[in-house]
């Protein structure tokens, strides 16, 4: 994840353009510290949040999941213990957010559409929700 400051703009954005910007468990904690940091700035007066490369964020890592043995049963403790730190509003933002979302947004990532005061998508910008096809639903 990248945090930046230009001017009075904080700039949030998803890292992992390799993996389209999945969230993996770094990146989930990486949120909390970042969303607060830029919060408590006083020279920063709106928070963007994006991503970097052909996707604005893609949901939870998967292969993260799946791959290490560990990854499902973590998964599934922190979504037994509402483990949702995530976002500016599970963090009492109270700066503007705006959610500037380009090509691809889908599962979790919804979590900051919603959760934005102001989105913007790019004209390439995709929304779908694979939770289906992962038997999530």
């Amino acid at each position: 994840m990248k945090l930046e400051r230009r001017g009075p703009v904080g700039w949030l954005i998803n890292n992992r353009p390799d993996r389209l910007n999945a969230m993996n468990s770094a990146m989930r904690d990486e949120f909390a510290v970042a969303w607060k940091a830029l919060d408590a700035d006083p020279e920063v007066r709106v928070i963007v949040h994006t991503g970097e490369g052909r996707a604005f964020q893609t949901g939870v890592d998967v292969a993260e999941i799946a791959g290490d043995g560990i990854g499902f049963e973590r998964y599934r403790q922190s979504m037994e213990d509402f483990d949702v730190h995530f976002t500016a509003w599970h963090q009492g933002v109270m700066k503007p957010v705006i959610t500037a979302v380009n090509g691809l947004c889908a599962g979790g990532a919804f979590h900051w559409v919603a959760d934005a005061d102001i989105v913007i998508a790019a004209s390439d910008a995709q929304f779908f929700d694979p939770h289906v096809s992962v038997g999530q639903v």
